[in-house]
């Protein structure tokens, strides 16, 4: 039996074989754990076994996640030697669906308001979605078995340290809600706990239990996609790399997109302040990688090395994407957009409450041009054209700007019928 976390699963096994036989000993079977997923392992399996006439039996990742609660021996090892490392998921916002962002007072309270939103989406409209979950998260440490609470006035301090805009627009809404989040036929159950008497709050245990799994499922899909960037990464890696570029390729993607929605969450607020500075043109993803580099402390030849292979898996996600990566960058989205609105303007919430319907949409050239460039993408990748697909049939006006019709015509003049007609 042999277990390791060599990503080549093939050359490590042909080489441990091809090790024993060097030392005369005899083998007849071969049991391989890895954490690693292996595409097609009962072809891997038949592929090694035939070449050294030997039975090997490959238990991947995959494996490994569908049977490590089968036995007491390996609960008891995981709360031994490994759960005191993803202690941290108790914590509200603890997941990392984002990185820090030095323009916003909190990194957890960017992820928690994006769980929650996620969660009651449907349910409630968007100002009191915000408004509950910046209930739930200011009352992170609440304890009733510790005799630990919060009043309503201790809550709303807390919100107006990290988000001082939100409190006016909250101002009106937040009793009706400490009240509905205490009630128990909420629609999502009792939320919060409340002790009238003295004007307590509190989270009770059911609420911890949902912020820790919605952690768990957060950095799940963040790992998910990380497993994509590596399956794209490793195969482009040549005979003398270090095998330490991976990850550091697959640390650039994801700081990479990080740094792409924090400029499209600044260039939202300079519209919304109407300060956008002059000559303002948005970065690249290229753009955006390289600075990722440099956050990570690499340059020269090592920088070049790691940007071509990240720069390699960035391309097919935003060409060619998979489920995880569409899940991911839509929670990136909402989660950037919403911080830099309420960070900024977060009237805007509550002007955008219930309004869905009598939405009028005025699209820019700039809109337009985006479009025309998914043309050739597959439709799960045109978010530009799904999103004004989405916005009419929810009834939405799309408007074409007098401007926007003179500069789309003079530049469709001068392209094929193809793009014409699109």
């Amino acid at each position: 039996m042999q277990a390791s976390i060599t990503p080549e699963t093939r050359a490590k096994i042909r080489g441990t074989i091809r090790r024993i036989k060097e030392f005369g000993r005899e083998i007849s079977s071969l049991i391989y754990m890895t954490s690693v997923v292996v595409p097609r392992v009962d072809a891997e399996e038949e592929l090694l076994g035939d070449e050294f006439g030997i039975q090997v039996r490959i238990r991947d990742a995959k494996y490994i996640a569908a049977h490590i609660n089968d036995s007491i021996q390996t609960i008891q090892a995981f709360r031994s030697y490994l759960s005191h490392y993803l202690e941290y998921l108790r914590n509200i916002g603890s997941a990392e669906t984002i990185g820090d962002v030095p323009r916003v007072a909190s990194r957890s309270l960017c992820v928690f308001l994006g769980q929650e939103l996620e969660r009651r989406r449907g349910n409630t409209e968007m100002l009191e979605g915000v408004t509950d979950s910046l209930i739930l998260w200011s009352l992170e440490g609440t304890d009733p078995d510790k005799g630990t609470f919060m009043t309503r006035d201790d809550i709303l301090r807390k919100i107006e340290g990290a988000l001082p805009t939100a409190v006016d627009v909250m101002r009106g809404v937040l009793d009706s809600r400490l009240e509905r989040l205490a009630a128990k036929d909420n629609t999502s159950g009792r939320e919060i706990r409340s002790y009238n008497k003295e004007g307590h709050y509190c989270l009770p245990f059911e609420a911890r239990q949902i912020v820790e799994q919605e952690n768990a499922e957060d950095e799940y899909l963040r790992t998910s996609v990380s497993d994509v960037f590596r399956s794209r990464i490793e195969p482009l890696l040549r005979s003398d790399d270090e095998p330490e570029l991976v990850s550091q390729a697959v640390r650039a993607c994801h700081r990479a997109l990080e740094i792409t929605y924090e400029t499209q969450g600044l260039e939202m607020a300079y519209f919304l302040n109407g300060d956008e500075p002059d000559n303002f043109t948005p970065p690249t993803i290229s753009d955006n990688l390289g600075k990722a580099l440099h956050d990570q402390g690499l340059f020269g030849a090592k920088a070049i090395r790691v940007g071509e292979l990240a720069f390699s898996a960035l391309r097919l996600t935003i060409y060619d994407s998979s489920e995880e990566e569409r899940v991911y960058l839509g929670k990136m989205s909402r989660t950037y957009i919403l911080m830099f609105l309420l960070r900024n303007d977060a009237k805007v919430v509550e002007y955008f409450r219930g309004m869905s319907a009598d939405l009028v949409l005025y699209v820019g050239t700039d809109i337009i041009v985006r479009s025309l460039s998914e043309y050739y993408l597959q439709k799960k990748d045109q978010s530009t054209i799904g999103t004004l697909e989405i916005l009419r049939e929810a009834g939405s006006k799309l408007i074409l700007t007098e401007r926007c019709v003179e500069e789309v015509w003079t530049h469709l003049k001068a392209t094929s019928a193809e793009y014409q007609n699109h």
